[in-house]
C-alpha cells in the first residue's frame, strides 16, 4: 500500500495581502454610508424634538395665556408655589417630565459669587464673596434640577457627554418671542414665518462679545465670555468673574467678564463682520473650542435644524443672509422672508 500525505492547501502571502485589501476597500466604501445613514437619523430625531418643543410650548400657551420665559425670572408677587427658571424648566411638564419638576420644590433663594481683579496704574483692588438671599417662600426652582431629558438632548451634539453638564440642553430659544409677556397674538408677522428655537451646543463655551479701538495715546479692548447654562438655567443663580488693567502712561485698558449661566438663547443681532457686512449668528458644525453662546450651532449635515412659531421644522443653510434671519426672527416688525 501506497502511504500518501495530503497537505491542505494554504494561502500564499500575496494572496493574503489581496484579501485584505479588498476588505479594506468595502470597509471605505461602506463607512461613508453608515455615516450617511447616522446623520440622516439624528437630523430626523433633532428634528421630533424640536417638533415636542414646539407643540409643548403651545400647551403652555393654552394654559398661561403667555410664552415660556427664556430668562425665567422670579414674578412678583413672592408666594408659595411659585416657578424660578428658563423655559426649558417650565415647560418640563408638558414635556411628559412633570415629575422632574415637582422634584425641584423646596425653599426658592438665590446663590451668586463674585470675584473682581483690578489693576490701576499698579494698584491692584480684589474682591471676592457669595451673595445669598432667601425669599421665605417654597416653590420650584430650576438650578435644583439635573438630569438628562430626551427631548432636550440633540444626537451628534459633541458636547452632550459633558460630564461638566448638570441638564444638557441642545436647543436655544429665540429670545425675541420666549418672553412671560409675549403671545402668540403678538406674532402679527404670522407664527410660520416667526423663529421658535434652534439647534445648538449644550456645552458651548466661549467668546460672546469682544471689542477694541485704539488711536493716539489709548488703546481700549473687551472681552465677554460665557458657558451656556442647560435646561436648569435659573436666572437666581450665577458665578461672576471680571478682571481690568488701565495704564495711564500709555493709555490703554483692558477689561475681561466671564460668567456662568449664559441662558439657552440665540439672539438674532449678535453677528456683525467687518465694515459693517452683517453675518448669519449661527455656526455651522463648529469645533467645540470655537463656540459662542451667544450664536446656534447646526448639528448635523445640511444646515441648522429650526423650529417656527407654528410648530413646523425647517433648516436654514449658509446661504441664507443676515437680513432675512432677522425677518425670520423678529416677530412684529412687518418683514418679509424672502428666502
Amino acid at each position: 500500500m501506497l502511504n500518501r500525505t495530503h497537505r491542505r492547501a494554504a494561502f500564499t502571502l500575496i494572496e493574503l495581502l489581496v484579501v485584505i485589501a479588498i476588505i479594506a476597500i468595502l470597509i471605505g466604501l461602506l463607512l461613508p454610508a453608515v455615516q450617511k445613514v447616522r446623520e440622516a437619523a439624528a437630523k430626523t430625531s433633532s428634528q421630533n424634538n424640536l417638533k415636542q418643543i414646539a407643540l409643548a410650548t403651545h400647551s403652555y400657551h393654552d394654559t398661561t395665556r403667555r410664552m415660556p420665559d427664556c430668562y425665567g425670572y422670579l414674578s412678583w408677587p413672592y408666594t408659595d408655589g411659585a416657578t424660578v427658571g428658563g423655559g426649558f424648566f417650565t415647560l418640563l411638564p408638558y414635556v411628559e417630565q412633570d415629575a422632574v419638576l415637582k422634584g425641584t420644590y423646596g425653599p426658592i433663594g438665590s446663590t451668586s459669587t463674585y470675584s473682581y481683579y483690578d489693576n490701576y496704574d499698579g494698584t491692584i483692588y480684589e474682591d471676592s464673596g457669595t451673595y445669598t438671599n432667601d425669599y421665605g417662600i417654597k416653590g420650584y426652582q430650576a438650578s435644583k434640577g439635573k438630569g438628562v431629558i430626551k427631548t432636550y438632548l440633540a444626537p451628534g451634539d459633541p458636547t452632550a457627554a459633558d460630564p461638566a453638564l448638570a441638564a444638557p440642553c441642545s436647543y436655544l430659544w429665540n429670545g425675541q418671542v420666549a418672553q412671560n409677556w409675549y403671545t402668540m397674538s403678538k406674532i402679527t408677522d404670522g407664527t410660520s414665518n416667526t423663529l421658535l428655537l434652534a439647534e445648538g451646543y449644550a456645552g458651548c463655551r466661549g467668546i460672546v462679545y469682544e471689542y477694541s479701538d485704539s488711536g493716539p495715546g489709548y488703546s481700549y479692548s473687551s472681552k465677554e465670555t460665557s458657558a451656556r447654562s442647560g435646561w436648569n438655567y435659573d436666572s437666581l443663580s450665577y458665578s461672576y468673574t471680571s478682571k481690568s488693567s488701565y495704564d495711564s502712561l500709555t493709555g490703554s485698558s483692558t477689561y475681561e467678564s466671564i460668567t456662568e449661566s449664559y441662558p439657552p438663547n440665540i439672539d438674532p443681532y449678535a453677528a456683525t463682520g467687518k465694515k459693517g457686512d452683517y453675518l448669519l449668528p449661527i455656526q455651522f458644525r463648529p469645533k467645540v473650542e470655537d463656540c459662542r453662546p451667544s450664536y446656534a450651532q447646526a448639528i448635523a449635515l445640511g444646515g441648522l435644524q429650526v423650529a417656527m412659531c407654528d410648530g413646523s421644522v425647517r433648516t436654514v443653510t449658509q446661504e441664507m443672509t443676515q437680513p432675512t434671519f432677522l425677518a425670520m426672527s423678529t416677530p412684529n416688525q412687518g418683514d418679509v422672508i424672502k428666502e
